[in-house]
């Protein structure tokens, strides 16, 4: 037999003595806060930006994207979790996934894509409502 052993000093994204599982979730107002696992992951400052990308083709396919552009979102930072608001994106999402606008969670693929120069990280619905 081989044990893997999980444990407070071993976990990446330990935050207060909990593990912060890096994600984010969105609201029907339009907030989206990104946990401290993921602005860990992600390395994102104060000086970044973020972009939210869908795929046309394939709609339930959601991309973010971390930048410096002038026409992304600017978050703020609290308490070690990164926020911002739109609420136009957020019903988007929640309707491409065929949800009522309420509250979903997402978690991030660690390894990014690059498209078009731009690196991007998939965007995965945990959400299990009908």
């Amino acid at each position: 037999m081989k044990l893997r052993t999980f444990n407070r000093t071993n976990r990446k994204y330990n935050s207060g003595g909990r593990i912060s599982i890096p994600g984010f979730s969105v609201n029907a107002r339009g907030a989206f806060v990104l946990n401290v696992g993921l602005v860990r992951m992600l390395n994102i400052s104060s000086d970044d930006k973020l972009l939210i990308y869908q795929d046309l083709e394939y709609r339930n396919d959601w991309y973010l994207e971390i930048t410096k552009s002038e026409e992304a979102f600017k978050p703020c930072f609290y308490k070690n979790q990164v926020k911002f608001s739109n609420i136009a994106t957020a019903h988007e999402i929640f309707k491409s996934f065929g949800k009522k606008p309420q509250m979903m969670k997402f978690s991030i693929k660690e390894k990014p894509l690059i498209f078009d120069g731009h690196i991007l990280y998939s965007i995965i619905a945990n959400d299990k409502r009908k």
